[in-house]
């Protein structure tokens, strides 16, 4: 007999995990731009604009670990909240004048299984030599570029990790639709 409760119990535990991980990492990306606002550093407009993209991601990011049913699993919508998460990362870079808020393409970069590897690839690179842009305006030419490469180092790693855990899920569902195949031949055989 077939038992996929716990296969999928398992499956999201990692999922679950993987959220909390990726809702940490923009929270604590927060931290050194909030010590600047509440030390009086950050200009109004600064702030209102690094608080748009803030709050852009966390809603971004939301809705693309939405396990429900819903418009959130359109492709459309997921490119469209992978796109607002990257924005949003690179204008919290620059508008808090910190690399910190830069861990959050690290984030995106664990969501971008979704996409074919050039693809995925393609972005990687964009956002990386997007990063170095925003870097160049807050830091010297030899920071910014050691800063974007470190990122992509991360960015790499974080879609690796997450291209492995897609090719495991399918293959998971692979073997239990293979194992529900069997058991219902099992049953006409029997009969």
């Amino acid at each position: 007999r077939v038992v996929e409760g716990p296969v999928e119990s398992a499956h999201m535990r990692v999922e679950r995990w993987l959220t909390v991980a990726g809702f940490g990492t923009w929270l604590v990306s927060a931290l050194p731009t909030v010590a600047t606002i509440v030390e009086g550093r950050m200009s109004p407009g600064a702030l209102a604009v690094w608080t748009c993209a803030f709050v852009a991601f966390g809603v971004a990011f939301g809705l693309m670990c939405q396990h429900r049913p819903g418009f959130w699993h359109r492709r459309r919508v997921r490119v469209a909240c992978l796109a607002v998460q990257t924005c949003s990362g690179l204008i919290m870079t620059a508008s808090s004048g910190d690399v910190f808020p830069s861990v959050t393409l690290v984030v995106v970069a664990g969501q971008l299984d979704e996409f074919p590897g050039r693809v995925a690839a393609l972005w990687l690179i964009a956002q990386t030599v997007a990063l170095f842009a925003v870097l160049l305006t807050i830091a010297p030419p030899v920071f910014a570029l050691t800063g974007a490469a470190a990122f992509a180092g991360f960015e790499i790693f974080a879609l690796t990790t997450g291209s492995l855990a897609a090719r495991e899920r399918g293959a998971r569902e692979a073997l239990a639709q293979a194992n529900h195949q069997l058991q219902g031949r099992s049953l006409l055989l029997a009969d």
